[in-house]
């Protein structure tokens, strides 16, 4: 299969980044994979500095509470994302990384070269030798390209949901009225 037909384009930094425009199931793979190896998410209590892998059974019910009793949450557990910049384009970014077009090989930057040998698979095949090998010779700045191109590639992206930022704007009586005055050209279907 040619997967480069399905890909989009993107050059920076002297390479080409061909790039699958929507989620696959290799990013949640990806993600589960690399879960086992580094979690993601922790939750620390302000308090007494205790830490738990999963949600701790007190914050579960602090947030049972204030949602029943529509107030803020109040608890001194809070969840704190381990992840980097790094191990977000590992599996978010790479796995709908279909190809990458090199400049010719005196051309290479250091860092260029370094994630050539990485893309090629001369730093292992498994999983877990895949991301140490990333985490070790990826640059920063071939990492941020890498997010220049998912970013520019993206098709249609969903937009977050409200309660998942904590500055979503609060509802309006008319939900199909836009801050400046205009009416939205989406429609409202109710059941």
């Amino acid at each position: 299969m040619n997967l480069k037909a399905l890909a989009t384009p993107y050059a920076a930094g002297g390479m080409t980044f061909w790039m699958i425009g929507w989620r696959i199931p290799a990013v949640d793979s990806a993600i589960t994979a690399l879960e086992l190896i580094r979690p993601h998410i922790c939750y620390v209590n302000t308090a007494t500095g205790a830490q738990s892998a999963s949600e701790p059974t007190e914050l579960k019910k602090a947030r049972e509470k204030a949602a029943k009793l529509n107030y803020p949450l109040k608890s001194d557990w809070e969840r704190r994302d381990l992840w980097t910049s790094g191990e977000n384009a590992f599996c978010l970014v790479l796995p709908r990384l279909v190809d990458v077009d090199f400049p010719d090989a005196d051309a290479l930057t250091q860092e260029q070269r370094a994630f050539k040998a990485w893309w090629g698979g001369e730093f292992g095949k498994s999983f877990q030798e895949r991301w140490e090998a990333f985490n070790t010779v990826v640059s920063s700045a071939i990492i941020n390209l890498l997010w220049d191109a998912y970013a520019a590639t993206e098709d249609n992206p969903a937009p977050a949901l409200p309660e998942l930022s904590q500055d979503a704007p609060a509802d309006t009586e008319d939900p199909q009225a836009l801050s400046d005055g205009e009416l939205s050209t989406t429609t409202t279907i109710s059941s």
